[in-house]
């Protein structure tokens, strides 16, 4: 098992699947939050990133039109020092724009994801790897073979299936680190191996939206060992 509590990590935590679709789930959520909005488009700056490129533009076409006059080299000196000097500034703008900005979105996501610890009450393993829905540790204990094959979890000598990983559904009942205790329900894809060793009463780390934890709830792979200390710490408290 990993250092992320007694459970095996889904392998669409370990490849960053989970994390990018919880991601995009997140920004639907402060897309729709006006205030977020207000605050990321009030980002001191973003009046000069438009600007300087606009008097830049101008400044060269005053500077060719009097180089094309008297031919003087001059005119394309001060150019080349203003579009110099035009794209210092626009750099440093944009990346002081962007810098505020990721704060302002970090401070926006905050207040919009909460962590909890989730233990396993039910699990259902499904796909075309599984054909069992009870709990792999019952299965465990039945090791007689079945002469018919019917009601066996076995591989399929398909080449084309793909037995190495299998989609599990999850009952989970989450202690946040604040808030009120819930039920969520989740689908994770595990490699066989792991998924044959999850069983009732394993727990770990998860992360879910505060406005609708019971369906956005995943599991975490992503926090370090200390922060999910922590974590176990604050949900012992508050539970």
């Amino acid at each position: 098992m990993d250092d992320q509590g007694t459970w095996p990590v889904p392998l669409s935590a370990q490849d960053g699947t989970d994390a990018r679709a919880f991601d995009r789930q997140m920004m639907d959520e402060i897309r729709s939050d006006p205030q977020a909005l207000q605050e990321i488009g009030g980002v001191k700056g973003n009046v000069l990133i438009v600007l300087v490129p606009l008097l830049a533009a101008i400044a060269a076409v005053v500077l060719l039109l009097q180089w094309m006059r008297d031919g003087s080299w001059v005119w394309p000196a001060i150019l080349a020092v203003v579009l110099i000097v035009a794209g210092v500034v626009w750099i440093g703008r944009l990346r002081a724009v962007m810098g505020q900005a990721r704060q302002v979105l970090g401070q926006a996501a905050t207040g919009s994801v909460g962590y909890g610890i989730g233990i396993i009450r039910e699990l259902r393993i499904g796909g075309d790897a599984a054909g069992i829905d009870d709990d792999p540790a019952d299965l465990a204990t039945e090791e007689a073979p079945n002469a018919s094959g019917a009601d066996e979890f076995e591989l399929s000598e398909d080449e084309d299936d793909d037995l190495s990983s299998v989609e599990v559904q999850l009952t989970l009942s989450v202690t946040p680190g604040r808030g009120k205790p819930f039920t969520a329900q989740l689908s994770q894809r595990y490699a066989t191996v792991d998924a044959l060793r999850l069983e009732r009463g394993q727990h770990g780390p998860v992360r879910y939206l505060l406005r609708s934890p019971e369906t956005t709830a995943a599991v975490d792979a992503s926090l370090s060992p200390d922060a999910v200390q922590r974590l176990y710490r604050a949900a012992a408290m508050n539970g």
